[in-house]
């Protein structure tokens, strides 16, 4: 009998900006958006405009998590302001939303298997290096196995240097390791997309 396809990898999105990593998230694991969330103004229209059918959950801090439709994967471009160059790089000590976003997670009825973080490179040295120690730390404690790198958008063709800190955390157990892969839902056979 031949294997039955697994549907798309779900996927939520935290402060989603203007929604680039959800749509490089989709395009990479072949994904399907089932909800975003952030509450400015002009990220909203663009959001609004380009995912008309996909809820807006808005402020992270208002989220019903116990109800949350639940994800395979969840991105989040959290604010890059406490710790960037540009910044006044309080890090941990003005306006981290890491650990709401763990706390919004652990509240979660179904965790995803999968998250995907972006965030300057400011977030390595932030705090003498705690900020990025808050993250793993954090992470660590979801049963989460974080990995992270430094890619510049020349890295992949951009005209322009940009560099970024791309963390990527998976369920060990759901998630097999190597790059692409993500659990299939309803049973079946780990693999990649």
């Amino acid at each position: 009998m031949p294997e039955q396809p697994h549907p798309p990898p779900r996927l939520g999105s935290l402060c989603t900006g203007y929604g680039g990593l959800d749509m490089a998230a989709e395009q990479l694991f072949g994904a399907r958006t089932e909800w975003i969330a952030d509450p400015a103004p002009g990220p909203s229209k663009i959001l609004a405009h380009n995912m008309p059918a996909v809820p807006n959950l808005g402020d992270l801090h208002a989220i019903d998590w116990q109800h949350t439709p639940p994800v395979d994967i969840l991105t989040t471009g959290f604010p890059c302001q406490p710790v960037s160059a540009a910044g006044r790089r309080h890090g941990t000590r003005d306006r981290w939303l890491f650990q709401d976003i763990l706390d919004g997670v652990r509240r979660l009825p179904e965790p995803p298997a999968l998250l995907l973080f972006e965030n300057v490179r400011g977030l390595l040295t932030a705090n003498q290096g705690d900020a990025m120690r808050n993250v793993v730390r954090g992470l660590a404690e979801l049963g989460l196995l974080a990995r992270w790198r430094v890619l510049r958008a020349s890295d992949v063709g951009a005209p322009h240097q940009r560099p970024r800190v791309w963390i990527t955390a998976a369920d060990p157990v759901r998630v097999k390791t190597t790059p692409g892969a993500v659990p299939p839902r309803n049973g079946g056979r780990r693999g990649t997309t």
